[in-house]
């Protein structure tokens, strides 16, 4: 048994099981109070929320409905949110992990990009404090005059299916808030469509090299792997 490529594998075994990370009471005892282990954790906490978010899109059917698009953009929204609290998580790692070379190759590099930085300073933040996270009032008040159309549509659903209810009005609010610090309103889909890319694929790196991270710090500290026929 052993980590592979930041990921968990039961060496020797082709069919697919449930796995156990774990160690003893004992080692446990000792490891609990190291603050690097707990900002292990608290890594940990953010890549289940990152992985939570991303799902959703993942398992959407490619069909257009209101359920759909809800989805989709919420989960854009909510990944915003947490990879902003999980850079500044990063951000604390090196002075724990700065020796090892995954750290180094992976969050390092991702906390330091420029462009990552400017990402997170001009979206991240703002989503994470205005929309996400809270529900600002003059975000409202201000972006609803930003909207024009011959019509307005509060919400979106189906006759057969509850789940299908979407108000969507409330989120082109959003939307509009992520596009209103970029004037060039004739390429607001194209921005947006940049945007939403730009932060998938930070997260998708930034859980991949989290969990390259974890994998070699749990075995680093003796922690062992083990089959299990049922999760519990």
């Amino acid at each position: 048994m052993k980590f592979v490529n930041g990921g968990l594998i039961l060496s020797g075994n082709k069919e697919q099981k449930y796995l156990d990370v774990f160690c003893s009471k004992k080692q446990f005892v000792l490891m609990k109070d190291n603050p690097g282990f707990l900002l292990l954790l608290r890594l940990s906490r953010v890549i289940n929320a990152i992985s939570f978010s991303l799902i959703t899109v993942y398992e959407l059917n490619g069909k257009s409905s209101p359920s759909n698009r809800r989805q989709l953009v919420n989960s854009f929204l909510f990944t915003c949110g947490i990879l902003y609290e999980g850079l500044e998580v990063a951000k604390g790692l090196g002075k724990y992990y700065r020796h090892i070379e995954e750290f180094n190759e992976g969050l390092g590099k991702i906390i330091s990009n420029k462009d990552i930085k400017k990402l997170q300073s001009k979206v991240l933040y703002k989503l994470r404090n205005k929309i996400v996270f809270h529900f600002d009032e003059e975000v409202f008040s201000d972006i609803i005059n930003d909207i024009d159309h011959e019509t307005y549509i509060f919400a979106n659903g189906s006759k057969s299916s509850a789940k299908d209810l979407y108000f969507s009005l409330a989120d082109e609010i959003a939307i509009n808030y992520v596009l209103s610090d970029f004037p060039d309103k004739e390429n607001h889909e194209e921005i947006f469509i940049q945007i939403i890319t730009d932060v998938t694929n930070t997260a998708l790196d930034f859980k991949r090299s989290s969990e390259k991270l974890i994998a070699k710090v749990l075995a680093d500290m003796k922690w062992d792997i083990r089959e299990c026929e049922n999760f519990t």
